[in-house]
């Protein structure tokens, strides 16, 4: 769910809000940077590692 604070994403029991991120091989970006590059990502279902 976007929101002015950046992304929440379901996990687990509880949510975890996305602010910056990470890529593997990248440099830290803004989550509203990440998003424009991204569309597909708000509303998808992410993979466990």
């Amino acid at each position: 769910v976007q929101n002015p604070q950046g992304i929440t994403v379901v996990c687990g029991n509880g949510l975890l809000l996305l602010r910056r991120l990470q890529m593997e091989g990248r440099q830290a970006t803004d989550i509203d940077d990440f998003v424009r590059g991204y569309r597909e990502f708000p509303g998808s279902r992410l993979g466990s590692t």
